[in-house]
């Protein structure tokens, strides 16, 4: 092979690679922005819901991202146990509300956002360590994309009142967020190197 033939494949081979990089971009970009204008989508008719008037639950932003928002969830089973803890709960912290930090990706809606509780401490099935939420709505197999945060909160709460409580000799306390996405980091940094 001459040597231009090779120059000719080398920059040959060298643009190809640019522009699977570059349509990469330009593909994760387009995500986002759908991303994006969804999440804003649902934010604004979210404030014009059922369960926003009827002080069910709200929602904000955390400062201003519109991938990470704080639900803060006022009301659950009157008939649960965690409602009885929640009652306790207020009496002593003087919140109203449980706190949810609901995370989404730059894939949303086609992947499930990470759902965990904030405060207060609470135990039982399908919560794990720091208050991280598991449930088979939130995996890629039981998520669909047409779900909205109105009726995802509304099935969190639902799963929140069977068999949870407030852990008692943690009321008042709650999970440290920072501390959470250290360990976060630290066990995906595991993942991706094998330790």
């Amino acid at each position: 092979m001459s040597f231009n033939a090779i120059v000719l494949l080398v920059v040959t081979i060298t643009i190809f690679q640019v522009g699977l990089v570059v349509q990469s971009e330009d593909d994760e970009q387009a995500s986002t922005q759908a991303s994006s204008a969804r999440l804003m989508k649902e934010f604004r008719q979210f404030h014009k819901s059922d369960s926003y008037k009827n002080g069910i639950f709200t929602v904000e932003l955390v400062d201003d991202n519109i991938y990470e928002w704080n639900v803060k969830l006022k009301k659950v089973d009157p008939d649960s146990e965690l409602h009885k803890d929640f009652k306790k709960w207020k009496k002593i912290t003087g919140l109203d509300h449980i706190m949810l930090r609901v995370s989404y990706k730059h894939t949303y809606p086609s992947t499930p956002p990470y759902v965990r509780v904030v405060y207060p401490m609470i135990e039982g099935e399908g919560m794990l360590s720091y208050g991280t939420f598991c449930h088979e709505l939130l995996t890629p197999s039981g998520w669909s994309a047409s779900y909205t945060i109105e009726p995802l909160i509304l099935h969190i709460a639902a799963a929140l009142t069977e068999n949870k409580r407030i852990i008692p000799n943690k009321i008042g306390q709650s999970y440290d967020i920072e501390k959470i996405d250290q360990e976060t980091h630290l066990l995906n940094l595991k993942r991706l190197h094998g330790w």
